[in-house]
């Protein structure tokens, strides 16, 4: 299995086991590894960082890897070739972006990896409208929205800040109330109008101004004829006293006679 390491960083890897050449088994501590390294399937060159690696236990040894070495993203083979007294030895690695490498790797308290956006898009439009994105959120503050914005510098309920309580203004209830008051809704079924003429509270020429008035003024609205329930009142009158026609029991008693 490939071990993971970081783009352009200096690291200690432990190679082995240097094991005797006859039996195959004996470790062997007295080695001086010729260390070559192979970049995803390139030719086999000698690692950059001079230092001889040494010696550490049961036929491993401390090999030190410099940040030219560990240049490239992708495999990386190592391998040492035998010698007078121990087998070869050969290992892989996955060279990985430090992005991805410190995601998996770096202490998080949280234990979420990170995400990058701009990743996803690429050396275009795309990447551009992510580095902004990524700067505005760097920018942003809990109270105070995002800096460089229009939105107020200030602190959350504070003088010039944004309200977000009703301490600092917010008063929801309050300000909805002004609302419907400033545009007449509260006479609807709370407030009384000034006076029988509405117009104060229903500007000719709106939808209720035309349900109430056939010229869609107010003015000509009279509550005790034009109201439904005036209305109602004239066709009960019209029907007990009407003439010329049988009602309901006459009509019967006409039929059972």
């Amino acid at each position: 299995m490939a071990l993971d390491l970081r783009v352009n960083t200096a690291v200690d890897v432990l190679i082995g086991p240097f094991v005797d050449l006859t039996d195959g088994a004996t470790s062997e501590a007295g080695e001086t590894p010729a260390v070559k390294l192979s970049k995803n399937g390139q030719a086999l060159a000698a690692k950059t960082d001079v230092t001889v690696p040494v010696y550490d236990a049961d036929g491993y040894y401390n090999c030190e890897l410099d940040t030219t070495d560990t240049n490239t993203e992708g495999t990386l083979v190592l391998t040492v070739a035998k010698s007078a007294t121990a087998l070869p030895v050969r290992h892989e690695y996955n060279v990985m972006a430090e992005a991805a490498w410190d995601s998996l790797y770096v202490a998080k308290d949280d234990g979420f990896m990170d995400v990058n956006v701009k990743t996803v898009g690429r050396a275009d439009t795309q990447e551009t409208e992510a580095s902004n994105l990524e700067a505005a959120c760097a920018a942003y503050s809990v109270t105070r929205g995002l800096s460089g914005t229009a939105l107020p510098a200030a602190a959350a309920d504070a003088a010039g800040g944004l309200p977000i309580s009703d301490a600092g203004g917010l008063d929801l209830d309050n300000n909805v109330s002004n609302v419907l008051i400033a545009n007449n809704l509260d006479h609807l079924c709370k407030t009384a109008t000034a006076a029988a003429d509405m117009t104060t509270e229903v500007t000719d020429g709106t939808i209720i101004s035309r349900m109430l008035s056939k010229t869609s003024d107010t003015s000509t609205y009279d509550v005790t004829t034009d109201s439904q329930e005036a209305l109602r009142d004239r066709g009960d009158a019209a029907w007990v006293t009407a003439t010329g026609f049988l009602k309901t029991g006459q009509f019967l008693a006409l039929k059972d006679s």
